[in-house]
């Protein structure tokens, strides 16, 4: 087991495994030695989708090239408070998802991401909260 990672128990006894935020990774370690900053990933290997109400803006990038150049972690959808190389005010989304996939994550990283920065709430708390929540959306699209 990856030291990345730290188990929980769901309601009927499984157990699931879930990512250590930043702050937890690397306890003691200084901050500039600990993240990746923000970077422009090649132009090929990101595309505008949409801006959202409140001025974020998501994109589709590609997933597999981030795994392989950048985060073996990348799964899926990422934004800025979970991942320091994710911009500002972006939210990534892998675009080798289905069309039904891509829906579920643009919605999941946009309220993760409003959770974590406007009430503080903790990566696990709120990964929690939108995981409940797009099991709910999927059922719909």
């Amino acid at each position: 087991m990856s030291r990345d990672f730290r188990t929980r128990e769901r309601e009927d006894g499984s157990k699931y495994r879930y990512p250590l935020g930043y702050s937890e990774r690397y306890k003691g370690v200084p901050l500039e030695e600990s993240r990746i900053s923000a970077i422009s990933l090649p132009q090929d290997k990101k595309v505008f989708f949409k801006e959202l109400s409140d001025g974020r803006r998501v994109y589709f990038v590609d997933g597999t090239w981030i795994r392989d150049n950048l985060d073996i972690s990348f799964t899926m959808g990422s934004h800025g408070e979970v991942d320091s190389y994710v911009p500002e005010g972006e939210l990534w989304v892998d675009w080798n998802l289905s069309d039904k996939d891509k829906s579920a994550l643009v919605f999941h990283e946009s309220l993760e991401n409003s959770l974590m920065k406007y009430l503080d709430m903790d990566y696990e708390d709120a990964h929690e909260i939108c995981n409940d929540l797009e099991k709910r959306l999927r059922k719909s699209l």
